[in-house]
């Protein structure tokens, strides 16, 4: 199973598209089309490059720019498929639209749930038992061999 978070989530997808054994894949507050979220040369400075080596703010955001339907996990989540997809997103996330979860829902082919939390922040900072409970319920329903 995979799991992630934000552009973790992006990854996840992505990665496990590609990858058949991978059994379940869980996102949260995941980027599912970087076409449709736009990220300044100064996001890019204040989020991502202070931890990146020996790329600039400019690069990144040239790099993100640049970014097609291989890299975009709405373009690639219907390869999971008969896999396990779990997408739990908040209606109040201030950095990713919750429309890129629904967006990514409508476009992944079953088995997929997406659970929506009405006021969590990107993080679920002060929703974290809401977080938990959903993945561990999601979790315990799973008919997964062990290893999955």
């Amino acid at each position: 199973m995979v799991v992630g978070h934000s552009l973790g989530g992006w990854a996840a997808v992505l990665a496990s598209a590609g990858d058949p054994r991978v059994r379940a894949v869980v996102v949260y507050g995941a980027v599912s089309d970087p076409r449709t979220l736009p990220f300044t040369a100064a996001d890019a400075a204040e989020e991502f490059t202070p931890w990146l080596r020996g790329i600039t703010p400019e690069e990144f955001q040239t790099q993100w720019q640049a970014l097609d339907a291989a890299y975009a996990p709405v373009e690639q989540v219907a390869r999971l498929a008969p896999r396990l997809l779990l997408i739990l997103h908040s209606r109040a996330d201030e950095v990713v639209p919750v429309e890129q979860a629904e967006a990514l829902f409508a476009r992944a082919g079953d088995p997929r749930q997406l659970l929506i939390h009405p006021e969590a922040n990107h993080a679920f900072a002060w929703h974290r038992p809401w977080l938990r409970s959903h993945l561990l319920d999601w979790l315990q329903g799973l008919d997964l061999p062990a290893g999955g």
